[in-house]
């Protein structure tokens, strides 16, 4: 055991050494911006990043697999004939592949999550701790890829060294800790299906699309939530990746800039949130001390006026029924919904305003 360790020690060599460092960086970087609001452990986020970057172990698994397989058995490049058959359809081919790698990428980075959270479902307490989480593996494989990126272009010179560290270390990383945020956010969201689930009953809201997951997984309002939140997230993660990964192959680089910017502005929207940052109660519940039957008028009191947008009201009953019930998860969800809704409608008054005629200036006076 120790020769081999000692043989593959020997075979690293400084462009290993230096691929390492280089793809650290970004990762580095990106993780200190990214992570700038964690509050958690070191420790455990090192742990997840480092699960992270294994994630290119099974995709490398698989395409070993896959060329060993072609070599004893031709007929079998399904690729190959792919390839062929779409040869004639402009672009066909790099859409095919392009997709078909963002799909596999993005649930290798999921599995880390889900494990992460099946082994210790108390380290989810937020939705953003989620998408840290997510965030974390998505830089992982971020390194780990680039590696290989940098070592091959390490052979060409070092132009293109340079030219491919810019791209990957400003765009690339970013966008995949981006693919992963998105999932993540809704990952979350779904680990607390129950209190989503119930703010949606007392508002007396639930979507069609809610009704076709019911009837499609033939399961409870509550895990049918869940089910469709993963898959949804996962399928924004995959497409957004498909998409970018499409653009650069198609050399508009412009357009797949402009899809990890937009990304990078929902996800900070959604991580700076009341409900994302919102710490759900995962312990046993104790007991409130109104009566369940006037708890549910009240709940149903808030739902209505959330409906009517009267959100300081909702605000006002929420703070009194958490005095009352601080265990109340349906409450604080409220409570943070409504927050988030008034702070929302008062920028938009704001940004309304700057283009509003002013009518009570006289021109006169004004100089």
């Amino acid at each position: 055991m120790f020769a081999s360790i000692a043989e593959l020690i020997s075979t690293i060599t400084w462009q290993h050494l230096l691929a390492v460092f280089l793809a650290a960086c970004p990762a580095l970087v990106w993780g200190t911006v990214l992570m700038a609001r964690n509050t958690r452990q070191k420790g455990l986020l090192v742990l997840i990043f480092l699960l992270g970057t294994l994630t290119v172990v099974p995709i490398l698994g698989i395409q070993m697999v896959y060329f060993a397989l072609i070599e004893k058995f031709p007929d079998a490049d399904f690729v190959y004939t792919v390839k062929n058959f779409l040869s004639n359809v402009p672009y066909a081919w790099i859409l095919l592949l392009y997709v078909y790698v963002g799909i596999t990428e993005e649930v290798v980075k999921f599995l880390i999550v889900r494990y992460v959270d099946l082994t210790r479902p108390d380290l989810i307490s937020t939705v953003n701790d989620s998408v840290y989480f997510a965030i974390l593996a998505g830089l992982g494989f971020a390194f780990s890829e680039n590696i290989f990126y940098f070592l091959k272009a390490m052979r060409e010179g070092f132009a293109a060294l340079f030219s491919t560290f810019v791209v990957r270390s400003v765009f690339t990383v970013c966008a995949h800790a981006m693919f992963s945020g998105i999932f993540g956010y809704f990952y979350g969201v779904s680990k607390f299906s129950r209190e989503f689930t119930l703010m949606s009953e007392w508002r007396g809201r639930e979507s069609s699309l809610m009704r076709f997951w019911r009837n499609l997984f033939q399961e409870n309002q509550i895990v049918a939530f869940r089910y469709a939140h993963v898959l949804f997230g996962l399928a924004a993660a995959m497409g957004t990746h498909a998409l970018f990964n499409v653009y650069l192959e198609l050399n508009k680089v412009l357009s797949a800039m402009i899809v990890v910017v937009l990304l990078f502005i929902v996800l900070t929207y959604l991580m700076r949130s009341r409900a994302g940052r919102l710490e759900f109660i995962l312990a046993d519940r104790h007991g409130s001390t109104m009566k369940p039957e006037d708890e549910a008028v009240v709940m149903e009191l808030i739902g209505m006026w959330f409906n009517e947008g009267r959100y300081q009201e909702v605000i006002n009953v929420c703070k009194n029924l958490i005095r009352r019930d601080p265990d109340n998860d349906v409450a604080k969800l409220f409570l943070a919904k409504a927050i988030d809704k008034k702070k929302g409608r008062q920028l938009f008054r704001s940004i309304k305003s700057l283009f509003a005629e002013d009518e009570g200036i006289d021109e006169k006076t004004v100089v």
